[in-house]
């Protein structure tokens, strides 16, 4: 379950619920990787290449879902245009430390800002896909009773129209983005971050340096 290119989805049959799978995955991770204290010169963890390596801890975060939340998701999606809401979800962390080099530590550490920039464009796309569509599908049952215009049918359209293409590319972006993710995450730490855990930062840490 660690060092394996095998999908944490395959493992529920093997544990109670999908919190259970990504509990465990966090947990024994961040216990192996609870070192190092120094640092020093020797091989970067990222990549294998002999370099003068700081301490950096990774920290990982899933957003995942069940039955209740996906529905809660939409509602709170609606509700966030009166009261301010956000988008519900659950949310599983941990983190790992590791020897890296300049080169796998500003990889790690520059994505971040990415991230950050991705979360509110899809906030942002599902507000408007939700929107849109609700209006489209309200003035479209509305017609059932009423004989539109050529305009007022254009519009309903529209909104439909324009409702399906933001949940279409938020799901095109959240593909996308999961190879973004890959590319700031060290090669020989890959395995950390399986689906749905994602790099969500990098921090160096001033401990001791290592006695020659």
């Amino acid at each position: 379950m660690l060092r394996t290119e095998v999908p944490l989805e395959q493992f529920k049959p093997l544990f109670p619920d999908w919190r259970a799978v990504l509990a465990f995955h966090a947990k024994r991770l961040s216990n192996i990787h609870s070192g190092p204290t120094r640092s020093g010169n020797s091989k970067c963890e990222g990549c294998g290449e002999e370099a003068s390596l700081e301490v950096v801890e990774l920290r990982w975060i899933a957003f995942y879902h069940t039955g209740w939340t996906v529905l809660g998701t939409v509602v709170g999606a609606v509700m966030a245009l009166g009261v301010g809401g956000v988008m519900p979800s659950k949310v599983m962390q941990f983190s790992t430390r590791h020897l890296l080099c300049l080169g796998c530590f500003k990889r790690a550490y520059k994505g971040g800002f990415t991230d950050v920039f991705l979360r509110h464009l899809y906030f942002a796309l599902i507000l408007i896909g939700l929107i849109a569509g609700s209006m489209g599908l309200l003035f479209g049952s509305l017609f059932l009773f009423n004989k539109p215009s050529a305009k007022e049918v254009l519009g309903a359209f529209g909104g439909l129209l324009l409702g399906t293409g933001c949940i279409a590319l938020v799901l095109f972006l959240l593909r996308k983005s999961r190879t973004l993710h890959l590319r700031r995450v060290p090669k020989h730490l890959k395995y950390i971050g399986k689906p749905p855990f994602v790099l969500d930062s990098a921090c160096p840490l001033r401990l001791s340096t290592q006695k020659n």
